[in-house]
């Protein structure tokens, strides 16, 4: 059986959008009658209707942390120190003013969606300049509201348009701005200890199903899963999208490596230690064909040379390149 008991409530009047009421806990009570009780047509409606107060109060928690990712991203936003923003909780939230502030998505896709996402809301709204004509499309946006009337604005938001920004699409935009940006939330399929800044976040995912603890530790259930494809942090067979790369650029510095002609290595390591490294880059720039993924015997005509130094830098901290001939 499923216990329902609701926490104290901590009333702050100047949090005037505070959420109306605290979720519902569930209790596992772990009698052969409770198991029996759970089962019925009212248990599953007890829990169902928890479970729809726990999906809502984190629909509001992520909306706020967007809202609040997208403020610090402000030149002028930026560098603000306010006390209780960084582990931002949707129970507790500082009293930042937002209404008026004007911020941009830069052209970059995931803070479009956001932005067009807090559009949505009735957070946000088209900041178009003296040159701009009134469109579906803006570059920058302009907060309607202070911070502490977020979640009421996502509780009003119409039931009928619940389909075009779900719970899971609210998370999709959340984990895109989240894992690249503010703090760098982990995407790893391995357990992870969570920074403190996200640590509200985690504990209402948690609640919700889309995370479970082990010790101190969390780790990701398949129920984040198509927030996570979306945002391509995890491939399509839900593997961790960071770790697959890391892992081909890792088997690509060996295979570049074993199959080293000579030649090229003589070019190398007649360089002092000190300079095997640059040598590597250099004559991988040149001569490494990374079409065909083989090395040439003529100079190629290369335009990147970036993806080459992290190559170098993998061979490097291996110890490959101080000695010829070491193998890992």
């Amino acid at each position: 059986m499923l216990q329902l008991v609701r926490p104290s409530r901590r009333h702050d009047p100047d949090q005037v959008q505070r959420v109306k009421s605290q979720p519902a806990r569930l209790i596992p009570v772990r009698t052969p009658l409770g198991w029996i009780l759970a089962r019925t047509i009212w248990g599953r409606w007890l829990y169902a209707h928890a479970m729809r107060d726990v999906d809502m109060l984190l629909m509001q928690q992520v909306v706020c942390r967007i809202a609040i990712l997208h403020v610090r991203q402000c030149e002028t936003w930026g560098k603000v120190q306010i006390p209780g923003l960084e582990a931002m909780d949707i129970e507790h939230l500082p009293d930042l003013k937002l209404r008026g502030v004007t911020c941009y998505h830069h052209a970059m896709s995931t803070w479009e969606r956001s932005s067009d996402l807090l559009w949505a809301y009735e957070i946000c709204e088209p900041d178009f300049g003296e040159n701009e004509t009134p469109s579906d499309w803006a570059s920058q946006f302009r907060f309607k509201v202070d911070l502490t009337e977020i979640p009421g604005c996502v509780s009003r938001f119409p039931e009928g348009r619940r389909s075009e920004y779900p719970l899971i699409k609210c998370l999709d935009q959340f984990l895109g701005m989240a894992a690249d940006y503010g703090g760098a939330l982990p995407s790893t399929h391995r357990p992870f200890l969570c920074p403190e800044i996200w640590m509200p976040d985690i504990l209402l995912l948690k609640r919700a199903g889309f995370i479970f603890q082990v010790g101190d530790q969390f780790v990701w259930t398949s129920k984040i899963g198509p927030a996570m494809r979306e945002q391509y942090l995890w491939t399509d067979s839900n593997e961790c999208a960071a770790e697959a790369r890391a892992r081909a650029q890792e088997e690509l510095a060996w295979k570049m490596w074993q199959s080293m002609p000579d030649n090229i290595a003589d070019m190398i390591f007649r360089n002092p230690a000190d300079k095997h490294r640059a040598a590597f880059v250099g004559m991988a720039f040149r001569f490494w064909d990374d079409r065909e993924l083989c090395w040439g015997t003529k100079a190629l005509d290369r335009g990147r040379i970036s993806a080459l130094v992290k190559i170098a830098d993998l061979l490097e901290q291996a110890g490959v390149l101080g000695e010829r001939g070491r193998v890992p």
